[in-house]
């Protein structure tokens, strides 16, 4: 009943239920939905049953099909690394979304497929039909994109895609997830920010694990008080170099 278990759990998070709700939903305590998912306790045929029923699949492939994994597509190329991604029951893929809290785990998490289901999932219409992910990114390196942006890209296969004009998600091994302009130098590539007060940097191509192409973002701040607090952040910089002058 290993697979029942997972397939459970998968199934629970694949529609946002907490095991209270999936347990009020089959008229039974929630410590017995937690025993079902760590195998503690093995269930009868009519609860497979309604199972079946309240999550939309058959009883067959609760038993017998790793749901989880079948809901994941891998993508594999010649320059990155695996690339996984969430697809409904008609193929079409769901835009994660990696949060600043969630972006540590996601540099050791990316090619895991349980750790990609454990991701928000955002629907943001009119996004063109590609690979598509959110981040959270940090800092005044890209204004005056603000940080706490969601970033939505779209994922690059190799580097002969890169589009100078655009800015790009860049997850690395010692970096982290990045956003910046990037340039092609052959065995690295350049990072540029869009603000000048930030030096451009090479990024080895071997500490490279995704490319993502921006494609949209949407901010929580609104765009006059941007501004603003650009100016009030530059008037600071020049009052104190006045003052030490």
């Amino acid at each position: 009943m290993h697979l029942f278990a997972t397939n459970l759990k998968f199934l629970r998070r694949k529609y946002s239920w907490s095991q209270q709700v999936l347990a009020d939903k089959l008229k039974m305590g929630r410590s017995t939905i937690a025993d079902y998912e760590r195998s503690k306790s093995e269930p009868s045929f009519t609860l497979l049953i309604q199972v079946a029923e309240v999550c939309q699949v058959s009883v067959d492939d609760l038993l017998t099909k790793d749901l989880l994994h079948e809901s994941y597509q891998i993508i594999k190329n010649r320059n990155m690394k695996v690339l996984v991604v969430s697809v409904d029951k008609d193929d079409n893929e769901g835009v994660e979304l990696v949060s600043k809290k969630a972006g540590a785990g996601y540099l050791i998490g990316y090619s895991d497929p349980e750790f990609i289901a454990e991701l928000p999932k955002i629907q943001v219409p009119k996004l063109p039909k590609k690979t598509l992910r959110g981040f959270e990114i940090t800092g005044f390196s890209m204004l005056p994109i603000e940080p706490g942006s969601i970033i939505i890209a779209s994922y690059l296969e190799d580097y002969e895609h890169i589009d100078k004009k655009r800015p790009h998600i860049i997850v690395t091994k010692n970096e982290g997830i990045v956003f910046k302009y990037i340039q092609d130098k052959g065995v690295d590539i350049q990072a540029i920010s869009s603000n000048s007060e930030y030096s451009a940097y090479s990024i080895p191509k071997s500490e490279i694990l995704e490319l993502w192409q921006y494609e949209a973002y949407f901010s929580f701040v609104y765009p006059e008080l941007n501004t603003i607090g650009r100016l009030e952040k530059k008037m600071d910089v020049l009052l104190e170099k006045l003052s030490v002058d």
